[in-house]
This record gives structure tokens, sequence and C-alpha cells, in this order.
């Protein structure tokens, strides 16, 4: 019996120091925007990826403040207009957003365009907001937040088209809720442990 257990366990360590190794074929679906039309306009370069039921019109800063903004379900800034749009003379027009705007590849805090005092070269580098921040103000002075990292914080063609379909996903919730502020700040992320 004694001669069973030692050669048991000399099997256990052969077997757990060689490792083992397999292959598992795992088919990810990528995300698709299955929502409601979405009809976005775009403070810089619209993205180049063709997206069923979406869109992008090509708008201006100025725009943002405009009474049209009931003719968008809300707004994408793009990299090129982040420092413009931090300009005293906007600070306004986020703050009466009735859409949410989104900024796409912004490692700010998203707080500097709400913030009267502050311009884009006041606020430091975050790694940590997020690839994508979108908000929208609340009446009572609260923000709603949204948050979107990239998968794996790897900036992918696959990873950025899933970033705007999450994008897109949120625009939708917000107008399925009749543009009602919640009074909750959300934070949406990949899971980083999916493959």
């Amino acid at each position: 019996m004694r001669k069973l257990v030692h050669m048991f366990f000399a099997i256990l360590f052969i077997l757990s120091s060689t490792g083992c190794s397999y292959n598992v074929n795992v088919e990810v679906n990528k995300p698709e925007y299955d929502g409601g039309r979405l009809h976005i306009g775009v403070i810089g370069e619209a993205p180049n990826y063709n997206f069923e039921r979406i869109t992008f019109q090509k708008v201006t800063l100025d725009q943002l403040g405009a009474t049209n903004q009931g003719a968008y379900d809300g707004y994408m800034i793009t990299e090129e207009f982040f420092v413009e749009a931090s300009l005293q003379k906007y600070k306004q027009a986020f703050k009466n957003l009735t859409v949410p705007v989104f900024f796409i590849n912004l490692h700010k805090l998203y707080w500097l365009y709400l913030d009267e005092d502050a311009h884009y070269d006041d606020y430091p580098i975050v790694d940590s907001v997020g690839y994508t921040q979108g908000f929208i103000p609340n009446d009572d002075g609260s923000v709603q937040l949204w948050r979107i990292e990239l998968k794996n914080y790897e900036a992918t063609e696959e990873n950025i088209r899933d970033m705007y379909v999450e994008v897109f996903h949120n625009l939708d919730e917000f107008k399925k809720d009749c543009g009602r502020k919640s009074k909750v700040s959300i934070t949406v992320c990949y899971d980083h442990d999916q493959t």
C-alpha cells in the first residue's frame, strides 16, 4: 500500500511539473449595434466604420449650444477639438446640453469642459479615466457620466469599433428613457478578462 501511495505522488509530481497544453477554439461574437436609429452630431472626424441605423452629421462647436440640439441624439467630439472645446465661450453650452456628449480618446477628466476656470492644458493626463468619456449635466448640478475603456486597453481597429458600439448603446438607452437624466453616475467598461 505504501508503494502505491508513493507511486501516486510520483506520478502526480511528474504530471504537474511537465505542464499541460491544449487549444480551445472559442468564437467571440463582435458586438453589433442593435438599437434604434441614432442621429449623432460629430465635432471632428466621423468614425470610418459602417453602422446600420447610425447617421453622422458634421457639426461645429458653436452648434453645440444652438437651439437645434434636439436634432441630435448625442454628440461625439474627437481629439483635434479637445483644446478648443475647453475655451470659456463653450462652458455654458456644455452645462446646458440636453443630450449626452462623448469625448473619443480623452485622457483628461471630462470636468474640464464644465469648470469655468479651467482650460485643457490645466488638467493632467489621467490614464485611468477610460478611452472615452461621455456626460450630460443634470438639473441639480450633478453629472451623469459614462466611461468606456478599450478591451485589454489596446487601441486596435476592432476594439475601437466595439467602443463606438458601446457609445451607441448608451445613447440609445438615454433616448429610450426619454432623455431623463439620472442622478447616478454610470460607468461602463469592457470586461478585460473576456477574450
